[in-house]
């Protein structure tokens, strides 16, 4: 008889007859299924979903360039080279056994019984930095239908509306302001503007409950790390806005070098992950009231003039560099409050403010009298307001 604990996760096929040709124009989703409790993850693209195992050399960026619009890819032919042999290698993986674990939550709901722990109220470290990031403004074509998304997918609650306005956020905070615009173009994906915007969670707890959230809602995801600082689940909304959602790791686990922060992208451990809750608890009753957003990653023409302006404007320190193409820069110590990459956007000038898309960013300063408007090089607004007590 088997070991208990490892209870496999199966990749099943949507429906994608032969598995081929490797990159269609179209696929039918896959899904992990976790054969003891009967669900499944949602993998909306078919392309491999980043940290569960199947294929860790996938990174967040390589399966947002293939995403672009609902589940077409596009010119993705030398990329799609590169990679052809890596994922005819997953298609021939068929389960993933994970390792044992202190509490089995594979196992049958009665044999799990944790303790709720208890409910943090203080921010999060990302807030107690000199200038942290606040807020961040969304144009769209329909105001209510991605309200509506992200409240019921990311669990903000609805704090204020008004004529072509909603606000939503997390217990009181103000955390998106999602203004109309229905005769928007769409976003260019490869213009300057949002890659994503970073939603943090408390607790690594909250971040398991969010993840059992979405295995019951059948949530399409496109990706999950484990950034060593944190780990993250990341979507897309509707209109096409990146999201990242995620909790961090202890500071005192986090890996310096002359003052820049070891982080990768690697595979983060779902199953370890749904241990920190279990079937039993309070489960996911939308975004914690001190939940904020931790940072903000930006498209950008070219990241060394993002980088030179973030620290030349705002004091920022440069934390990691991606070789060229991505550069994060923080205050106090933080992992990053701000990221921006070329990946898809490289050479690319000002942002058209006709799309939809991101509008601004709002970022929260400690000093009094730091209050400020500023556009970056490629003309996304950068407000600085002093931090409320």
């Amino acid at each position: 008889m088997g070991d208990q604990h490892h209870r496999p996760l199966a990749l099943v096929d949507g429906g994608n007859k032969g598995l081929g040709p490797v990159f269609p124009d179209r696929l039918r989703p896959f899904r992990l299924f976790d054969p003891a409790a009967g669900r499944q993850l949602v993998l909306p693209t078919g392309l491999p979903m980043v940290g569960t195992g199947i294929l860790e050399s996938w990174n967040e960026q390589d399966i947002r360039f293939f995403r672009f619009h609902g589940a077409r890819c596009r010119r993705g032919g030398s990329i799609a080279q590169q990679k052809r042999e890596k994922l005819n290698a997953l298609f021939a993986i068929k389960s993933i056994a994970p390792k044992p674990r202190r509490n089995d939550v594979w196992g049958d709901a009665a044999d799990v019984a944790m303790a709720e722990e208890p409910v943090m109220r203080e921010l999060p470290f990302a807030a107690d930095a000199p200038i942290s990031a606040g807020r961040v403004g969304l144009i769209a074509r329909d105001a209510t239908a991605l309200a509506d998304y992200y409240r019921d997918v990311v669990g903000l609650a609805e704090i204020s509306r008004s004529k072509g306005k909603i606000v939503m956020g997390a217990g009181e905070r103000p955390l998106l302001d999602i203004e109309e615009l229905r005769n928007a173009r769409p976003d260019n994906p490869r213009s300057a503007g949002l890659f994503h915007t970073a939603f943090l969670l408390p607790t690594r707890a909250d971040l398991a409950r969010w993840v059992r959230h979405a295995i019951d809602r059948n949530i399409p995801i496109d990706g999950a790390s484990d950034h060593f600082v944190s780990e993250a689940l990341y979507l897309t909304d509707p209109e096409g806005n990146g999201i990242e959602i995620y909790a961090d790791r202890p500071r005192d686990k986090w890996k310096w070098n002359n003052g820049h922060v070891e982080m990768a992208t690697v595979r983060l451990d779902i199953p370890d992950l749904l241990s920190e809750s279990s079937e039993k608890d309070k489960g996911w009753k939308g975004a914690p009231e001190n939940s904020i957003i931790g940072h903000v990653h930006l498209r950008v023409g070219n990241p060394a003039d993002a980088e030179q302006w973030w620290r030349s404007e705002l004091g920022f320190d440069t934390v990691a560099n991606y070789g060229k193409a991505a550069v994060f820069l923080s205050t106090g110590g933080y992992h990053h409050h701000i990221g921006a990459n070329s990946w898809q956007s490289a050479g690319a000038g000002p942002r058209d403010k006709d799309r939809t898309g991101l509008a601004w960013v709002e970022m929260h300063a400690k000093a009094a009298g730091a209050e400020k408007t500023l556009r970056d090089p490629w003309g996304t607004e950068v407000r600085v307001v002093t931090k409320k007590a």
